[in-house]
């Protein structure tokens, strides 16, 4: 493992192996923590510490961008739940922001990206309808990788709202259809605990 990760690795276990760092060391652990999108998960976990002045700024400037991250993520399962209203299944929230939503440590400055969730694969076409009259479209329109979706992965092709410009996966399991394991996702459905902020989602 190079320097500058096992530096990061260091900072993310006990952020009190930073407090020997010059400017150099800081350099290169900020710049692995951007690089693996773990500079907001970093800030929170250096909160308590005191570090160089041009520091605490990048890192609180981090701890806002990931709040505004949290924030978006948990806004846009809500418009994910009020476009399923009309769906009687359960839709679980998985990922980034089911950590957001649960309030659970690995969520604390997490980068967040697209929305991701799980229905039971026999409802897959239900979903699908409602998302994209709720104004989803398909991000990848080609009919060959329309089709390699639908026979060998874990999920629908990728949909972006059109106006958000926020993507969502459709999962209907966890692992593609190709992989050796094969994760239970129906006692995935079942076990999952309800969310009220989500609308009754699980994550």
């Amino acid at each position: 493992m190079s320097r500058d990760a096992m530096l990061l690795v260091d900072a993310l276990r006990d952020p009190a192996t930073t407090r020997g760092l010059d400017a150099q060391g800081w350099t290169e652990l900020l710049s692995m923590a951007r690089a693996e999108q773990l500079i907001g998960t970093l800030a929170v976990r250096l909160k308590s510490e005191s570090v160089p002045s041009r520091v605490s700024e990048i890192l609180t400037e981090a701890r806002i961008n990931s709040d505004y991250q949290r924030r978006s993520a948990l806004w846009e399962a809500d418009c994910a739940r009020r476009a399923l209203a009309g769906y009687d299944g359960k839709v679980v929230l998985l990922k980034g922001t089911a950590y957001v939503a649960a309030g659970l440590k690995a969520g604390e400055g997490r980068s967040i990206g697209d929305l991701d969730i799980l229905v039971a694969r026999d409802d897959l076409p239900e979903v699908e309808a409602a998302l994209l009259a709720a104004g989803w479209e398909w991000v990848k329109p080609d009919p060959y990788d329309d089709a390699y979706y639908r026979d060998h992965m874990h999920e629908l092709p990728p949909l972006i709202h059109k106006e958000r410009d926020r993507m969502i996966d459709v999962h209907h399991t966890v692992l593609p259809l190709t992989a050796r394991p094969t994760p239970d996702a129906e006692g995935m459905l079942v076990d999952a605990s309800p969310l009220p902020q989500a609308g009754g989602a699980g994550g």
